[in-house]
């Protein structure tokens, strides 16, 4: 169970200068999508990205090892919430 009395919260955060809400997600619009890119694009990436997926599926040795088929922002949410 988890104790929130232990989490590690800080309510202030500076992100390059910025302390608003507003100023810090902007900050994270600027560095993402300027590190973002399209690999569905680049068919040899996307087709790299399939082969080691399914390696890693079917790797009997990686039996503890769950690979997601659906990504979703709840999921995000909810993995950021338990760090």
């Amino acid at each position: 169970m988890l104790n929130l009395e232990e989490k590690n919260v800080n309510k202030s955060a500076n992100i390059n200068g910025h302390t608003d809400d507003v100023g810090i997600a902007n900050e994270y619009a600027k560095h993402f999508s300027s590190v973002y890119y399209c690999s569905s694009d680049d068919c040899e990436s996307a087709k790299n990205f399939l082969h080691n997926r399914e390696v890693r599926i079917s790797d009997s040795s990686m039996l503890d090892y769950k690979c997601l088929n659906n990504m979703t922002v709840e999921l995000i949410d909810l993995c950021l919430s338990n760090m």
